[in-house]
């Protein structure tokens, strides 16, 4: 989302302040596909010895 701004934050600060805002802007439905598919997640560390996972 940051990325699509119109003008991309150049400073610590601007970025730190967009960074913010876009976080703010978060509801339930954005992290709802990350929460029903972290048992899938989990399995896939487990099985894999936690060496890395098409995540």
């Amino acid at each position: 989302r940051i990325k699509a701004r119109a003008v991309f934050p150049g400073t610590i600060e601007s970025m730190t302040k967009a960074i913010k805002e876009e976080w703010d802007k978060l509801i339930p439905k954005d992290w709802n596909k990350y929460i029903d598919s972290m048992s899938y997640r989990l399995q896939q560390v487990k099985d894999r010895k936690g060496m890395q996972t098409e995540f």
